[in-house]
C-alpha cells in the first residue's frame, strides 16, 4: 500500500509539471462517460486506459501511452490530447491471493482539438509619414496533433507593403494557407509605410480544421499610428506686389518633433522676373534658385526672409521644397505661392471732340493721366503733343501721387486746310520717373478726313429713306453714335498747372474733357463756336437727307406708339363685325331723318 502510495505521489508530481509546462490553447469534444474499473484495461478511442484508485486521497490515476493523469474526485485535469474528469468510486471486489481491492469509478473523457495562437508585432511600434515599419506574424500550434486547412488573411491596403517574405500579397491583404504541425508555428515578415497621418487597428482572420470541426477566429487588432509630416513648413509675402517695388517674402520652418534633430536641405524656385535684392546668410543663390542646408533641433521653428523685386508684371509661382532626414526617415515637402505682379504703367486716357474736323475747323484735344500704384508716386511728368499743323503742346508737373488722375493736356487745335487731301495724326508722348527708372509712353491717334465721315454718314442716311428694308439697331446705334458731346464752358475753373487731381475730378474732366485755359488761347470760347458750327452742321445734314437722330428712348416711344395705333385698329375692326347689315329701307329712314341731307354727288365729294 505504501508503494502504491508513492506511486501515485511521483506521478502526480511529474504530471503536475507537465501541465504547467504544456499550452492551454484547446478545444475539446467528449469521447467517453461512463463506470471503468481499475486494475483493468480500458479501450477507449483506440487507446489502451489503465486507472488506479487511492482512497486514503480520494484520488484517480489515469495512464494512456501519451502520459499519466492523477484527478482528485470532482475535478478534471488536461493531458494533450485528453482531459479526464474524475466523479465517482465504489469498492467492487478484492483479490485476496494478492491484496488487491477493485473500485468502480465514475470518468468522463474530452478528446483536447488544438488551438491556433497568432502573434503580430511591430517595430518601431509609432511610424512618420514616409517610414517603413516592419511587422512580424507568428502562428503557433501548441497542441498535440497537426492542423490543417489554416487560412490566414490580414488587410494591410492602406499601407505601403514591401519586403514580404513567408506569406503572399493578395488583394492587398497578407495571405497564407497551408498546415502546421503539432508544437510547430507558421512565421512570415513585411514592411508597411504610408504617405499621410492616420491611426489603424489591424485584425487578423484565422480559419482551420481542429480535428472535430472548421474553426474561425480572430486575432487581437494591432494598433498602428501614423504621425503627422515631422516637418512644418510655410510661407508668408506682402501684399498688394507692383512692378518696380521691393517687397519681403518669408519661409517659416519647424521641426514637429520633440525627441529627435532634423537635417533639411531646403530649394526655393524664383520666376524670372523675380530678383533677389537681399537674402539670409544660410542662403546662397544659382540664377533663379535659393537654396539652403540647415539643422533644427527638436521642436525648433525658424524664419527666413527675403527682400525681392519684380521686373515685370503678371502672375507666377514660387515654388519651395524641403528634403528632412530625421531618425532613418527621408522625406519631403513642397508647396507653391502665387504672386501676382499688378502692373503700375500709367493709364492714359486720350479724348478728342470730332475725330473727323472740317478744313479750318476748331476741335478739342485731351489727355487723362492716371497714376495705378497704390504705393508710388509718378515724378518728373512730361507730356507732348505733336500735330504737326500746330505748334507742340506742352505740359509737366513734378508729381503724380499713387491712385491719383490729372488732365495733363486740354487744348483747342484748329484744323489745316488741307486735312481732306492729307491725313493727319496726332503724336503722344509721355515721360516719367517710377521707383527711380525711367519710362516713357507714346500713342498716335489718326484723324480721320471730313469726306470719309461724310461717306458713312451718306450711307447710313440712304439705309434709313423710305422703303428701304435694311433698317437695324445697328444702323440706329451708329447713327446716335456720331453726335457729337456736349461741352460745357468751364473757363471759369482753373488750376495751376501742376496741380494734380482727385479721382472725382479725374471721372468728372473724363466725362467732359477738361478745358482749363491752356497757352492757346480762350479755350471756352473757341469750343462754344466749334459746338455751334458741328450743331449746325448736324442740323443741316439731317433736315437735306430727311433723317431724325434716333435715341433708344425714342425708339421705346416709336414701339409704343405703333402698339396703340395696332390696338385701337383692331377694336374698331371688332366693333364693325357686330353692327347690323344696312339694308335700303334702313338706308331710307336715316335719310330721312337728317333734314340736311345732300345728294349723292355732294356725299361722294365731301367723302
Amino acid at each position: 500500500m505504501k508503494r502504491i502510495t508513492n506511486l501515485l505521489l511521483l506521478s502526480a508530481t511529474l504530471s503536475i509539471f507537465i501541465i504547467i509546462m504544456s499550452a492551454q490553447a484547446n478545444a475539446e469534444k467528449e469521447i467517453y462517460a461512463g463506470k471503468v474499473f481499475t486494475n483493468n484495461r480500458t479501450i477507449i478511442d483506440n487507446v489502451n486506459f489503465t486507472f488506479v484508485y487511492d482512497p486514503g486521497s480520494d484520488k484517480a490515476l489515469a495512464s494512456f501511452p501519451d502520459g499519466t493523469v492523477i484527478v482528485s474526485r470532482g475535478e478534471c485535469e488536461t493531458r494533450d490530447p485528453y482531459r479526464i474528469c474524475f466523479d465517482s468510486a465504489n469498492w467492487s471486489s478484492r483479490d485476496y491471493a494478492a491484496y488487491v481491492d477493485t473500485y468502480e469509478i465514475g470518468v468522463r473523457i474530452s478528446r483536447t482539438a488544438p488551438e491556433l495562437a497568432i502573434k503580430r508585432t511591430l517595430s518601431p511600434p509609432a511610424l512618420l509619414q514616409g517610414e517603413k515599419g516592419l511587422i512580424t506574424v507568428k502562428i503557433e500550434n501548441p497542441g498535440n496533433s497537426d492542423v490543417t486547412d489554416v487560412i490566414y488573411k490580414d488587410d494591410f491596403s492602406m499601407f505601403q507593403i514591401s519586403g514580404l517574405t513567408g506569406c503572399e500579397l493578395k488583394d492587398g491583404s497578407i495571405y497564407w494557407k497551408g498546415s502546421i504541425k503539432l508544437l510547430s508555428s507558421k512565421e512570415c515578415s513585411f514592411y508597411i509605410s504610408a504617405s499621410q497621418k492616420m491611426d489603424a487597428a489591424i485584425v487578423a482572420a484565422l480559419t482551420y480544421n481542429n480535428g472535430f470541426a472548421t474553426v474561425n477566429a480572430t486575432s487581437s487588432s494591432l494598433a498602428i499610428s501614423v504621425k503627422d509630416d515631422q516637418l512644418k513648413a510655410a510661407s508668408q509675402k506682402q501684399p498688394g506686389l507692383e512692378l518696380g517695388i521691393s517687397f519681403t517674402y518669408s519661409l517659416i520652418v519647424e521641426n514637429l518633433n520633440t525627441e529627435q534633430e532634423m537635417d533639411v536641405t531646403s530649394s526655393t524656385q524664383l520666376p524670372s522676373f523675380i530678383k533677389v535684392k537681399k537674402k539670409p546668410e544660410q542662403f546662397w543663390a544659382s540664377g533663379n534658385e535659393l537654396g539652403s542646408t540647415f539643422k533644427l533641433k527638436p521642436k525648433q521653428a525658424s524664419n527666413f526672409t527675403f527682400t525681392l523685386q519684380a521686373e515685370n508684371h503678371g502672375i507666377a509661382n514660387i515654388t519651395s521644397r524641403f528634403d528632412y532626414y530625421i531618425q532613418s526617415l527621408k522625406d519631403t515637402l513642397a508647396f507653391y505661392d502665387n504672386l501676382s505682379i499688378k502692373d503700375t504703367t500709367p493709364e492714359v486716357s486720350v479724348l478728342l471732340s470730332t475725330e473727323t474736323p472740317k478744313p479750318n475747323e476748331k476741335f478739342v484735344a485731351s489727355v487723362t493721366l492716371r497714376n495705378p500704384s497704390s504705393q508710388s508716386n509718378l515724378e518728373d511728368v512730361e507730356a507732348v503733343l505733336l500735330s504737326g499743323f500746330s505748334e507742340p503742346i506742352k505740359n509737366s508737373i513734378n508729381s503724380l501721387k499713387a491712385n491719383q488722375s490729372y488732365n495733363i493736356i486740354s487744348n483747342t487745335l484748329m484744323a489745316p486746310a488741307d486735312i481732306d487731301e492729307k491725313p493727319r495724326t496726332l503724336e503722344l508722348k509721355i515721360t516719367y520717373a517710377f521707383s527711380g527708372k525711367k519710362y516713357s509712353i507714346e500713342r498716335s491717334i489718326p484723324l480721320r478726313k471730313a469726306v470719309e465721315a461724310a461717306m458713312v454718314d451718306n450711307n447710313m442716311t440712304a439705309s434709313l429713306e423710305p422703303g428701304n428694308a435694311s433698317i437695324t439697331l445697328e444702323n440706329l446705334s451708329v447713327q446716335a453714335g456720331t453726335q457729337l458731346p456736349d461741352f460745357q464752358d468751364s473757363s471759369a475753373q482753373s488750376r495751376p498747372a501742376n496741380e494734380p487731381q482727385s479721382a472725382d475730378e479725374s471721372k468728372s474732366e473724363t466725362a467732359n474733357p477738361g478745358l482749363s485755359g491752356n497757352d492757346n488761347g480762350n479755350v471756352a470760347e473757341d469750343l462754344a463756336a466749334g459746338k455751334t458750327e458741328k450743331d449746325n452742321g448736324i442740323s443741316e445734314k439731317t433736315e437735306a437727307a430727311g433723317v431724325v437722330a434716333f435715341s433708344p428712348s425714342r425708339i421705346l416711344l416709336l414701339v409704343a406708339f405703333i402698339f396703340i395705333i395696332a390696338l385701337i385698329t383692331l377694336n374698331i375692326i371688332f366693333r364693325a363685325k357686330k353692327l347690323p347689315a344696312i339694308t335700303e329701307e334702313s338706308a331710307e329712314k336715316t335719310l330721312s331723318i337728317n333734314p340736311n341731307k345732300k345728294d349723292e354727288n355732294q356725299i361722294k365729294k365731301s367723302k
